[in-house]
């Protein structure tokens, strides 16, 4: 893989081998992360149902910071809980009652203490306990500085590269070095974002492109990536599209010390390297917002398991032969919730 990493060095990458494709729908309908009217994204807050079903907490803090707001959303569980997001004037709300966990009798209502307006939500689809779940952000890198380096929020502090394989006839933007990319007055996003991460090209025929960011910088001494622990996260959320007539599957994947020579593991018997945890997803051409949990990436074979403690970048990989314009906008990390315990799904 002819990429750039830390300070550009390029690296080989070989071909996914055994890794399998793990191919669902994207997430945009969750309300893990949701949209709360125009306040801003809001926390989820729980919930479930539980024998009796239980009710949901109101008044959750918004994703971005924890104050109440306008727009609140209910949670699926056995009562509907609210979740605000912030900036909004104060309200009261009321979660509808629950239909229930799989195993439970039918919530209660219970009212919330969210913004001015709320959505109710449906009953609940689980048979756990009601306690309140909420996956807050913590960014990774809006772009708007327009470099190519990761906002510096706890020691991080990497950079974006795209990459391709070596196909002599393929054509690739941005080059080397990597640069971000201008959002037009017309984007959708303009009014919030005025830079993206964006690649573009097409002719690539071996194993294709790829586009992603490093959480630390390679170390000038070593020429070898820092590990990262990323065991405080449950996943990434960010904002995606692609251009028209442009492959609309890419792969996220991470990057960790058992897929990287780096790590000093992988590349003996039984252990290839290059052998991603990753997703396949499904982008348009409208801006989507996506959010995405670790404990979706799979890999067979090897390695048995991602390793969120020791990672090294995050990326987007995109098929060979394939005409490719990605955008990426927005990238954060989804916050361990207080119990410590990350979701099964979104």
């Amino acid at each position: 893989m002819l990429a750039q990493w830390g300070f550009r060095i390029p690296v080989l990458v070989s071909v996914l081998g055994a890794c399998s494709v793990y191919d669902a729908s994207l997430l945009s309908s969750s309300p893990i992360v949701a949209e709360a009217g125009q306040a801003g994204f809001a926390g989820l807050s729980g919930g479930q149902a539980g024998s009796a079903g239980s009710s949901g907490s109101g008044a959750s803090a918004g994703v971005d910071e924890p104050e109440a707001g306008a727009g609140g959303l209910s949670a699926p569980g056995g009562a509907a809980g609210t979740v605000a997001g912030h900036g909004g004037a104060a309200g009261s709300t009321s979660g509808a009652a629950g239909a229930g966990g799989t195993s439970g009798a039918s919530g209660s209502a219970s009212a919330g203490t969210g913004g001015g307006s709320s959505l109710s939500g449906a009953g609940g689809s689980a048979a756990q306990g009601g306690a309140a779940t909420k996956l807050e952000l913590e960014l990774i890198d809006d772009m708007e500085n327009g470099d190519t380096v990761i906002d510096a929020t706890d020691s991080r502090g990497g950079d974006w590269y795209a990459g391709h394989d070596a196909t002599a006839t393929g054509t690739q933007f941005p080059g080397t070095p990597f640069v971000m990319s201008n959002l037009l007055a017309g984007d959708p996003r303009f009014a919030s974002s005025k830079h993206a991460a964006m690649t573009n090209g097409m002719g690539f025929t071996d194993w294709g492109e790829n586009l992603g960011f490093n959480l630390k910088l390679v170390n000038q001494v070593t020429g070898k990536h820092p590990i990262y622990d990323a065991t405080a996260y449950c996943g990434v959320h960010f904002f995606a599209k692609v251009g028209a007539g442009a492959t609309t599957k890419p792969l996220l994947r991470v990057i960790d010390k058992n897929s990287h020579p780096d790590g000093g593991i992988c590349g003996g018997g039984g252990m290839p390297c290059y052998q991603y945890f990753q997703k396949q997803l499904t982008f348009s051409t409208a801006w989507q917002e996506q959010s995405v949990l670790f404990s979706e990436l799979t890999c067979s074979g090897w390695p048995p398991k991602l390793e969120l403690g020791a990672i090294f970048s995050v990326e987007f990989g995109l098929p060979s032969s394939s005409q490719f314009e990605l955008w990426v906008d927005d990238v954060s990390f989804l916050k361990k919730p207080a119990s410590g315990v990350c979701p099964k799904s979104l």
